[in-house]
């Protein structure tokens, strides 16, 4: 009879995590080639679907969506960029500060974490501009909102200079 009164041994449970994390790796070896080519398939199927609108124009909205349907959407049922966010989310919950995007790429890769499209850290960055609290404090360094913190909105001379070469537009037209 097993003596469940008995406590593990630092040793003991160090060896239990080595034997779930090599568990988890040989898992993610597995998933990988498979979530690739997901990606692959998902990425045809928006270049397909934009091609039938250049042929049809009158091609129902619902079947151009590309977040509708199972084929857009990742095991676990959400989608790429819903996973890409939850993952830069766990990288910048670890760090100490803002990440460069080269380093958020590099712990993507370390964790065995495929990256979508071509595998480059833009690739990344693509899927973050829409993650409410996620923000970009400068070029190429990102990091999350805390707690009640308001989401930073567009910088006034970006307001301006949209403003602006809309009003170019507008009296080109007139001469």
């Amino acid at each position: 009879m097993a003596d469940f009164t008995a406590r593990p041994s630092a040793a003991q449970i160090q060896a239990w995590i080595a034997h779930e994390e090599a568990a988890l790796d040989a898992v993610r070896t597995k998933v990988r080639p498979l979530v690739e080519e997901e990606e692959r398939i998902g990425a045809r199927l928006i270049g397909l679907r934009q091609l039938l609108v250049t042929f049809d124009p009158s091609t129902p909205p619902a079947l151009l969506a590309t977040g509708s349907g199972a084929h857009t959407a990742s095991a676990s049922g959400s989608s790429v960029a819903e996973r890409v966010r939850d993952q830069v989310r766990e990288i910048l919950r670890a760090s100490d500060g803002p990440m460069h995007i080269n380093s958020i790429h590099s712990a993507f890769r370390e964790r065995g974490w495929t990256v979508p499209g071509a595998g480059r850290p833009a690739n990344i960055t693509a899927h973050l501009s829409h993650a409410p609290d996620i923000v970009s404090p400068s070029r190429g360094l990102y990091r999350l909102l805390e707690d009640g913190e308001p989401r930073p909105g567009k910088p006034r001379s970006a307001q301006t200079t949209t403003r602006h070469t809309a009003a170019r537009r507008r009296s080109s037209k007139k001469k």
